[in-house]
């Protein structure tokens, strides 16, 4: 009998206790981007480097500068209308450029990693790692 009651006091309590939801994550923040610049993390000596603008960006692909139109919303990130110099380069140069170029079409967000930027894919694989240029 003493079990029924403690049973069915049980089944009482928890019947009214009050639900609690599970936390709401966070959205993710903002990438501040605007005014920043950055060399790639390859640490070459023409390493290419990138400049945000608002919604434009420049920079430099390892052999011509480039230009580019930014789009951003959080973490979502794409370049688009990127164009660039016509310098004849070395054939590495023009490698690293075209590489370079790849790397920039295919953004699709961006995350900072301790004091890297960090461009993905729509996979959200890494694509290329920058440092702050000061």
């Amino acid at each position: 009998m003493i079990r029924s009651l403690a049973l069915a006091f049980f089944v009482i309590a928890t019947a009214c206790a009050e639900k609690v939801e599970p936390p709401v994550p966070a959205p993710p923040p903002t990438l501040q981007l605007n005014g920043t610049q950055w060399t790639s993390a390859e640490g070459a000596l023409d390493a290419p480097s990138i400049e945000f603008d608002g919604s434009r960006a420049n920079g430099f692909t390892g052999c011509n500068r480039f230009f580019a139109q930014v789009e951003q919303n959080g973490p979502a990130l794409t370049l688009t209308g990127i164009g660039t110099t016509r310098r004849a380069c070395s054939p590495d140069l023009t490698e690293i450029e075209r590489t370079f170029v790849a790397q920039l079409e295919g953004t699709r967000a961006a995350r900072f990693e301790g004091e890297a930027l960090v461009l993905e894919d729509v996979n959200g694989a890494e694509i290329a790692r920058f440092n702050r240029r000061e």
